[in-house]
């Protein structure tokens, strides 16, 4: 375990001694929280360094906090104060081989259903590429940023929102990184269901 004092020794950490997970506290002094996520990814993006899982602590609990906070970079959005037990089962979906989901009650019946259509959207994005259409990438970016969250899997609203401001400028590889990662993260999901 390690701590840093603020958002810029925070990025300084992660790029020297490459955590297996990182709680990024949102309101941090020098360089606030979200910033220092954006940094890491932009360093990740630029030397090709496996992403480190991001889960931003914050007390901005609902609403357009944790959109920023997925934007930014961050696999998940979770709010203080935070039960141990919701904690532990956030690090425990990011750094075991398998990463376990939870989906909320009442939508565990359509989560495989959902999770195929994901898969045939990131075919589709693909496929586009090949044509040199960042059109569809837009437009299904987009519905995923808008749908993930709602089935208990924020790492597809964070892929979403980062495929849809990849299409806005055209940069097809920062596109098709977004989506092999999201293919590596859905190869390891374990669905878990409430008991």
């Amino acid at each position: 375990l390690d701590v840093a004092e603020n958002g810029k020794i925070a990025v300084e950490k992660v790029m020297t001694t490459r955590p297996d997970l990182v709680l990024m506290d949102v309101q941090m002094p020098v360089m606030d929280g979200l910033e220092a996520t954006r940094a890491i990814r932009r360093w990740e993006a630029t030397t090709g360094a496996r992403p480190t899982p991001i889960l931003a602590l914050t007390a901005h609990a609902a609403g357009e906090g944790v959109g920023i906070s997925l934007e930014a970079g961050c696999n998940e959005h979770l709010t203080k104060p935070i039960k141990r037990v919701t904690l532990l089962e956030a690090i425990s979906r990011h750094v075991h081989g398998k990463i376990l989901v939870t989906p909320p009650e009442g939508v565990e019946g359509l989560v495989p259903n959902y999770l195929a259509s994901v898969r045939r959207e990131m075919g589709e994005i693909l496929a586009g590429l090949d044509w040199n259409d960042c059109k569809i990438a837009r437009r299904l970016g987009h519905q995923l940023k808008g749908s993930g969250e709602g089935y208990g899997f924020p790492e597809i609203t964070r892929t979403g929102a980062a495929v849809e401001l990849a299409a806005a400028t055209a940069d097809e590889d920062e596109i098709r990184r977004q989506i092999l990662a999201l293919a590596a993260f859905l190869d390891r999901v374990e669905i878990v269901s409430v008991a």
